[in-house]
């Protein structure tokens, strides 16, 4: 069973209560966790944590069953929905709005995210995207994000564009007002770093080179 954390910084502890020692940071507001006794102890639920277990207070959890992160191809074929759509720069969408009029790069991944509740959350701006990825160690080379469905693709450091890789050399993105969105040849000029998105499964991630 697995459950979504309700509470702002839920501490992580050796034993189930506040008496026992906290063994890591705290788990942050919507951090997904997966629980190694169906049967609370107190109260407390005993989690999957590192290599191991720990505890946590299970009444700042909610139940999300057995849920499954999205695949890097439904982060493809949702982004697919905006082809067409206009470009226009800082454009704000409301992220539980199935149909947007617009994108600017950014809000494109991170509205395609939030649509699939991939957690944790995306935040906006190219920039902040790619210093999220990284935070989490998700950087890859360049050359495995070309053929990875869904692993973003980004300009400049600090970044000032992002795209989604199809995985097949073409892009999906919000390119820009002269372009829309739309598909182009993810192996063009100007890309210089690729990450993987944190809390969407990717398969087999030790075939990737960490950039």
């Amino acid at each position: 069973m697995n459950y979504r954390v309700i509470a702002k910084g839920l501490n992580v502890r050796s034993g189930p209560g506040v008496s026992y020692a906290k063994v890591g940071p705290p788990l942050a507001y919507g951090a997904e966790v997966e629980a190694l006794s169906s049967a609370p102890v107190a109260g407390w639920l005993h989690i999957r944590y590192g290599q191991g277990g720990a505890w946590v207070a299970g009444w700042y959890l909610e139940s999300i069953g057995d849920l499954k992160n999205p695949t890097g191809q439904q982060i493809v074929d949702k982004a697919m929905e905006a082809k067409k759509k206009p470009y226009i720069f800082g454009y704000e969408v409301k992220l539980d709005d199935p149909d947007p009029e617009a994108f600017d790069c950014s809000e494109l991944v991170q509205w395609v995210c939030a649509q699939l509740g991939v957690t944790p959350e995306m935040p906006d701006g190219a920039r902040y995207q790619l210093a999220h990825c990284r935070q989490h160690g998700l950087e890859i080379k360049m050359r495995d994000a070309l053929t990875t469905p869904g692993a973003l693709l980004f300009m400049g450091d600090p970044a000032h564009h992002v795209a989604i890789s199809q995985g097949n050399g073409k892009t999906i993105e919000a390119r820009g007002k002269y372009w829309g969105c739309g598909c182009w040849a993810a192996n063009r000029p100007g890309f210089t770093s690729a990450c993987l998105i944190p809390g969407v499964d990717y398969g087999n991630r030790k075939t990737y080179e960490p950039a």
